[in-house]
């Protein structure tokens, strides 16, 4: 798991660029709720909230990217809040729960 503070990130050479994507990984308990992670923050209304509480990825693709952006960190690349090692978009279909410890994703 992982979670991010809003911060201004060096991304472009022409302005910071304001957003929550450098990701910290967690270990402890956390607490999920309706609107995602306590301690996870987002920059954009769009980027959370109901329906759109957790953001997770699969490390199987991170391969794919890993030559063009060397520079990017071995977890949470994406930003995403979950990093899955055995799931991936084959796997997923739109409908499907899992369960996170006591949360219903």
């Amino acid at each position: 798991m992982s979670t991010g503070k809003i911060q201004d990130l060096p991304y472009s050479s022409k302005r910071p660029i304001r957003s929550a994507l450098d990701k910290t990984k967690i270990s402890q308990t956390t607490w999920l709720s309706s609107t995602g992670f306590t301690g996870d923050e987002q920059a954009y209304k769009d980027h959370g909230g109901p329906h759109k509480a957790v953001c997770g990825f699969s490390k199987h693709n991170y391969a794919l990217y890993q030559d063009d952006l060397p520079t990017l960190p071995t977890h949470a690349m994406f930003g995403e809040n979950l990093t899955f090692d055995y799931l991936d978009e084959s796997d997923v279909y739109f409908g499907n729960q899992y369960r996170l410890g006591e949360a219903l994703i």
